[in-house]
């Protein structure tokens, strides 16, 4: 933004608001020169939006007028949840906690009383925060909590579906979309309808038909006949999502160290001629296993050393040690 856009921006009316509670009790105080969007985002990312039962706004000539009765008019009122410059109280990080908590406990019921099926899409943020009296912030944490920590949901952009644990999207099926994931996983290579699609998947039958068209088009899928009365057609996944490696180790534990120390000395061992080279070799392994923290010089010392072995049993592709992965 330009210095010229800087000072025709502080000379547009700006609005200062207040957020109250169904007791009157002050929730926020805010200022903007856009209230439906700066309320529209609120919505979005703050953990006390439901709270919301009373507006108030006040227009001011200038942003510097605003700015100087929001200011003042925060320190004297003393709003709950204050995020404004150095004020913050702790207020809404403590409620967020618990909006993500409270997501967290009501899914995984669903999931359990199996309102959600697995290998089912979820709905969408909006409508789950309605569904539970739980904003949107929350939900989205809650559920991104349930995929990344606890396993039982798989997440695609901002959708979520019911899935087992260990099983995540790979890049290709996150090339072709979540539908593809579902589909491979709760059919495998058994025939199904649109209609069994749009059941097991919860996605709907006009968004099914374009995917399903574009897996033909793509060799992943095929049409392969018609339902006994032939009132629809059957298809197949032909090609099913490629599983995706293991993650690199980023951070290595002192039990990382001993599982790549072992497996070198497996390695070592099948060398018939036990010469002075293994011998030393031997020692350079020990000297690298840590008595307390991991030495990331020994943790690379073992992956130079283990190169040699790379296509051998037993070698994790977690470890990353392809040829110039040490360097």
């Amino acid at each position: 933004m330009t210095k010229g856009e800087r000072a025709a921006l502080a000379n547009v009316p700006t609005a200062v608001y207040r957020f109250y509670d169904s007791t009157d009790n002050l929730l926020y105080i805010g200022m903007t020169q856009n209230l439906e969007a700066r309320w529209a985002t609120h919505s979005r990312i703050q953990p006390w939006w439901l709270d919301v039962a009373r507006r108030e706004f006040t227009w001011y000539e200038t942003r510097a007028e605003a700015d100087a009765v929001e200011d003042a008019s925060t320190a004297a009122e003393k709003p709950r949840y204050d995020r404004s410059g150095n004020r913050t109280t702790g207020e809404s990080e403590r409620r967020l906690d618990v909006e993500i908590e409270r997501a967290m406990t009501a899914v995984s019921d669903d999931i359990s009383n199996g309102s959600y099926p697995l290998w089912r899409v979820l709905p969408p943020y909006q409508e789950l925060s309605k569904k539970y009296g739980i904003p949107i912030v929350g939900i989205a944490r809650g559920l991104a909590s349930l995929a990344h920590r606890d396993r039982t949901l798989v997440s695609h952009f901002d959708q979520f579906a019911v899935s087992l644990p260990g099983r995540t999207p790979s890049r290709d099926a996150e090339q072709i979309g979540m539908p593809y994931f579902l589909a491979s996983n709760a059919f495998g290579r058994s025939s199904f309808t649109l209609t069994d699609l749009v059941d097991s998947t919860g996605y709907t039958r006009a968004t099914l038909q374009h995917h399903v068209r574009r897996w033909q088009q793509e060799g992943r899928a095929e049409r392969i006949g018609r339902t006994e009365r032939g009132r629809q057609f059957l298809f197949q996944i032909t090609r099913h999502p490629e599983p995706d490696p293991p993650p690199v180790l980023t951070y290595w534990s002192r039990d990382d160290v001993l599982a790549i120390s072992q497996w070198l000395h497996q390695q070592l061992g099948d060398i018939a001629d036990a010469s002075e080279g293994v011998e030393r070799d031997r020692a350079i392994i020990e000297a690298c296993i840590p008595i307390q923290g991991v030495s990331m010089t020994g943790v690379q010392v073992l992956k130079v050393m283990a190169r040699r072995f790379r296509n051998r049993p037993g070698c994790l592709y977690e470890w990353d040690i392809s040829e110039g992965a040490a360097e």
